[in-house]
């Protein structure tokens, strides 16, 4: 229920770490393009999201692996809590 409620629905939409940085990525050039930015301040900001994506995503891969390791013990016959 917990796997379902609070992690499953984050990553629901997404079969890899891979679909949800390139949704992340495609939110944030969305907004980037409606702003009237100076070529400096697109290579600034180009720059910053480079650093920025080569650290999410490492994380990212982690969290994905460990919602799908939840959700098969979850969803598997044996699950038990033990108190």
């Amino acid at each position: 229920m917990f796997v379902q409620l609070f992690i499953n629905p984050v990553f629901a939409e997404f079969q890899t770490s891979s679909e949800i940085l390139e949704k992340i990525k495609n939110s944030r050039a969305a907004i980037y393009s409606s702003l009237d930015l100076t070529s400096e301040q697109t290579h600034v900001i180009n720059e910053l999201d480079r650093i920025f994506y080569e650290k999410l995503y490492p994380e990212l891969q982690e969290m994905f692996m460990l919602s799908q390791k939840l959700e098969r013990i979850a969803s598997s016959s044996d699950c038990t809590i033990k108190k």
